[in-house]
């Protein structure tokens, strides 16, 4: 089973910071048990926490 909780920052052309991500309730999904769809819904919480709070201390 996979465990999609990855982000992945890289650099473009431009000197800008890209961020992509797989949604960990899309992953699970997958599996059609609905207690893996809500972790993984529970887990695109904290990735949007984490972004979120990564991008404040930038600015």
């Amino acid at each position: 089973m996979e465990v999609p909780i990855r982000i992945y920052v890289t650099d473009t052309a431009k000197g800008m910071a890209k961020v992509t991500y797989r949604l960990s309730s899309y992953a699970f999904s997958a599996y059609d048990v609905e207690d893996l769809t809500s972790m993984g819904k529970e887990l695109d919480g904290m990735r949007t926490t984490i972004l979120d709070t990564a991008v404040a201390g930038t600015k």
